[in-house]
């Protein structure tokens, strides 16, 4: 049953990860877009 939690503990890290990852590119992506040389 411990198995269990643990499994979804570390999806829902996983999830915080990717989401925090997403969020990152997508700014990444934003500051790439506003600076006029295209290198960050």
């Amino acid at each position: 049953m411990s198995s269990y939690y643990r499994f979804f503990d570390a999806m829902k890290e996983g999830i915080k990860l990717a989401f925090e990852a997403k969020k990152g590119y997508i700014y990444f992506r934003f500051q790439k877009k506003l600076s006029p040389r295209g290198s960050v």
